[in-house]
């Protein structure tokens, strides 16, 4: 009878760790999805920061001196 009990004990251990397995397989891979999707938003934010924050000039260039169509 007590090697029946330890069999079934073995049996009951088998099916919770597989069940332990599949669950940090799971876990894991919504980890992974979870940090691919961090690191897209991180790279749009880095976009849009850069493109806000990089400044911006309008430049004219007017030739002065002999020859231009202005006075100096």
């Amino acid at each position: 009878m007590s090697a029946l009990a330890g069999v079934g004990t073995a049996v009951v251990a088998l099916l919770i760790r597989r069940s332990a397995n599949e669950a940090a397989q799971h876990s894991n891979q919504a980890a992974e999805r979870a940090n691919a999707a961090a690191e897209m938003v991180a790279q749009v934010e880095r976009e849009r920061w850069h493109h806000e924050m990089t400044p911006r000039f309008d430049v004219t260039v007017t030739r002065l001196g002999p020859g231009a169509d202005q006075p100096a």
